[in-house]
């Protein structure tokens, strides 16, 4: 039933996604009074509900992943070594968000993996807000600049990894559009790409 509701979760925003880039949509988008924090919230409000609601079948490949993050949060609140584990393959900062996810559950019941993936989650608002703010400063119109935004907001295949994976990777990704001005060498040039040194930071 999960992976049917899914699915139809994905078909929706698809579905929304393909409808933002169609003809009649542009004037639309021209007179709706959209802004960064309402693109934001879109992006939140598509990931948080799978997140919350839903879940990948156990026998999925990233369950692996799912149970990696309640061992070494485990690993680490009672000291012991991460990395012995073999199943902490990041930098050390990393693990201080899977900590205080494992603390709030055991201590307050809440729901481990949703807190898990709540930093990923912001930081796919925080991408497709800088991708707005980003097309506004290249001068386009704004029904452009929400296609631009709408089409990370919305994209399944951000909802899918973010929502029901939660990797680390959306927090640097987020990071380097920042340090990108806004928009990122994968979309448009940008006024200026990161610097390896930012280039690192994202890395933690």
């Amino acid at each position: 039933m999960s992976l049917v509701l899914i699915v139809a979760w994905l078909a929706l925003t698809t579905g929304l996604l393909v409808a933002s880039w169609a003809t009649p949509a542009e004037r639309v988008l021209g007179r709706v009074p959209l802004t960064w924090q309402r693109l934001a919230l879109l992006a939140i409000v598509v990931r948080l509900v799978p997140a919350l609601l839903l879940s990948l079948p156990r026998s999925s490949l990233v369950q692996w992943d799912m149970d990696s993050y309640h061992i070494v949060a485990r690993l680490f609140l009672s000291g012991r070594d991460i990395y012995a584990s073999g199943r902490y393959p990041y930098l050390p900062l990393q693990i201080y968000s899977l900590a205080a996810a494992q603390w709030l559950n055991s201590h307050a019941g809440l729901p481990f993996l949703p807190l898990v993936k709540a930093p990923m989650i912001l930081a796919d608002a925080g991408t497709a807000a800088l991708l707005w703010q980003g097309a506004a400063r290249r001068g386009l119109d704004r029904a452009t600049q929400a296609r631009v935004a709408v089409l990370f907001a919305l994209n399944p295949l951000s909802i899918v990894v973010t929502a029901l994976h939660g990797p680390r990777s959306c927090c640097p990704f987020c990071f380097s559009r920042y340090m990108g001005g806004g928009s990122g060498c994968c979309f448009w040039p940008a006024p200026r790409c990161p610097s390896p040194a930012a280039s690192a930071l994202t890395a933690f």
